[in-house]
Parts: structure tokens; C-alpha cells; sequence
């Protein structure tokens, strides 16, 4: 049995939601099927930054700016270009690659305030996650693809059914 889920608004969240699939029907709880392997590589590590947004209103900053910034001090601005003969460079400024790797460091970066600067701390929590290492699009569509065995004593058509019924629920 294969299923295919498209989800283009959500980008981690089906994918979680498909590993809890395949845990509770390896733990029995879903006896129409067995062995479910989801195309879904949960092993890219990122960093989420939650913008506390009452926090930042007092401090009269939309939490877009607070984005905005986090994003330039990680993936940089290209402030101009170098050439080298016929070779040409980007000159992209952004923090150094410890310091953007680093939880801390991200915390303890500065986050210009219309009052003056606050830590990122003080705006946001950083927190550890898991995102696809691989997006895999059919259509155009974002796609991950689920396939699992029928239990020995059950049909096909029961089996699917069982499948899009728990993937409905997730």
C-alpha cells in the first residue's frame, strides 16, 4: 500500500507526523498494516527562533525586524563583488560560522531596538528541531510518500482505508 501526502502550506510537520504513524503501527495500533516506511529523512538540524511578540511590541519592534535581522546576521547580504581577472566573488557579510552555529552566541547576538539594542534573548527562545534533509515535490506540490504492508487477514481495501484514516487524523 503507498500514499502520497501534499502539504504545501507546512513544511516538518507532516513529516513528524508520518514517524508517529509508522511508531504506533510498528506498536500494533494500527493492525491493518506493518512495516511502514515513510520517504521522509527527519535528519536536518535547524535552529527555530520563537519571537516572543508582546515582548517585542513593548520594545516597539515587529516581529518581522526581529526575522529580518536573524536572517541577515546568519545568511548574510552580499555587500558588493570582488574580481579577480576574469573570476568574480560575492563579498557577503555575516556572522563568522561558529558564532552562527552556535545557540548561544545566537542568543547573546544584539537585535537593534527603535530604544536601543536587547539581546536576542530577550525577544525570542531558540530551540532545537528536525526538518526534512530532502523536500521531495510531485505537481509542483511538496510530497511525502508512505508505504506499508497489508497484516496478514486483512484486505487491501481495509488496509488503505486504515492508512488515510490515520494520516487524516494527523
Amino acid at each position: 500500500v503507498g500514499a502520497r501526502v501534499f502539504d504545501a502550506k507546512q513544511r516538518a510537520r507532516p513529516g513528524r507526523a508520518i514517524a508517529q504513524i509508522g511508531d504506533e503501527v510498528s506498536a500494533g495500533q494500527a493492525p491493518d498494516a506493518r512495516a511502514v516506511v515513510s520517504g521522509v529523512d527527519l535528519s536536518a538540524p535547524e535552529l527555530h527562533v520563537d519571537v516572543d511578540r508582546e515582548q517585542a511590541a513593548r520594545l516597539g519592534l515587529p516581529a518581522g525586524a526581529i526575522g529580518l535581522q536573524v536572517r541577515l546576521a546568519t545568511q548574510g547580504e552580499v555587500a558588493g563583488k570582488l574580481r579577480e581577472g576574469r573570476r568574480e566573488s560575492e563579498i557577503r557579510v555575516r556572522l563568522a560560522g561558529e558564532d552562527r552555529e552556535s545557540r548561544g552566541a545566537l542568543a547573546a547576538m544584539w537585535i537593534a531596538t527603535p530604544n536601543g539594542p536587547v539581546a536576542l534573548s530577550q525577544v525570542a527562545t531558540l530551540r532545537e528541531a528536525t526538518s526534512p534533509a530532502v523536500i521531495e515535490h510531485e505537481r509542483r506540490e511538496r510530497k511525502i510518500s508512505v508505504w506499508a504492508q497489508i497484516a496478514p487477514g486483512h484486505d487491501l481495501g481495509s488496509g488503505v482505508a486504515a492508512l488515510h484514516a490515520k494520516l487524516d487524523g494527523h
